[in-house]
């Protein structure tokens, strides 16, 4: 469906607030569009810029001023910004710098492509945005917390200087405005997730329980996944058009991918399609 819509960019894993690297071009309003995202990321480009969390000094950070006396040295080291996997069994494993190596040649290709066919650079940024944003790895997040350490130290108004800066570019937007087509790539492997922003599945991280108990825990997988569904699959059909209403199999089959028997999946696909859509299978192409 063409258009642009506000969607939420974060999601909780195991409780905490984290951010899918497909949508940080649109949280940052581009500035860190997805080559740039993926150069930092590979520890190739920009590196000095995307750093977090203060480290202790080492035991060797210090400078003599006269012999046998000594001082601290001012010196503040940080680690670089690191990007999560999310995997089939829910573990979460860290991506090394050379596993975007690919995802930079990648963007660099669809860069010259799209520089070889001679369209004007306004041409080419409606193509570069919908085109980049599925070459960055699904499933791959950042927490939110270091993300928006990082890119305070990275842009920050004394650290970089903005020619023609408008009001609240510095800013970071966690509803951003996506467009349509791209909001099943941007959130491609976290629709299991509890999004905070949904009731149904999470409490605000401030928020507790009665029993003391704070953000999504008592919200079971399944229950997550068929939200998620609803919204994958239901959020941008327009109720006038069937072509663009899924079959309840195309739901049943992801909801099987994510833990459900076949029996409870095609329940599941029943209860989350919307009492306006017909029963009957969208029309064939």
């Amino acid at each position: 469906m063409a258009g642009n819509k506000s969607i939420s960019a974060v999601v909780l894993i195991e409780g905490r607030e984290a951010i899918p690297v497909r949508t940080i071009p649109f949280v940052t309003g581009w500035m860190l569009s997805p080559d740039v995202l993926a150069n930092a990321l590979a520890l190739t480009d920009m590196i000095q810029r995307l750093v977090i969390e203060r480290r202790p000094p080492h035991d060797d950070d210090f400078i003599s001023f006269d012999e046998g006396e000594t001082s601290p040295l001012p010196t503040i080291r940080y680690s670089a910004l690191t990007a999560f996997c999310l995997i089939e069994n829910d573990s979460i494993v860290e991506m090394k710098p050379k596993e975007w190596d690919l995802v930079v040649d990648d963007l660099a290709g669809l860069s010259a492509r799209l520089d070889g066919t001679g369209k004007s650079r306004e041409e080419q940024r409606p193509i570069w945005i919908r085109e980049s944003i599925p070459l960055l790895p699904a499933g791959v997040f950042v927490w939110r917390d270091e993300f928006e350490s990082a890119f305070s130290r990275a842009y920050g108004q004394y650290r970089l200087a903005i020619v023609g800066e408008r009001d609240g570019d510095r800013g970071l937007t966690f509803n951003p405005i996506i467009p349509c087509e791209l909001h099943g790539a941007v959130l491609d492997g976290f629709y299991a997730l509890p999004d905070p922003a949904t009731n149904l599945l999470a409490l605000s991280p401030a928020e507790t329980t009665p029993h003391g108990k704070s953000g999504a825990g008592y919200i079971s997988k399944k229950l997550a996944a068929l939200n998620q569904a609803a919204t994958r699959f239901w959020a941008n059909a327009d109720p006038s058009d069937k072509s663009t209403h899924p079959d309840n199999n195309e739901v049943s089959n992801w909801l099987i991918k994510r833990g459900y028997s076949e029996t409870l999946a095609q329940k599941g696909a029943s209860i989350v399609r919307p009492d306006w859509a017909s029963v009957g299978r969208k029309p064939e192409e």
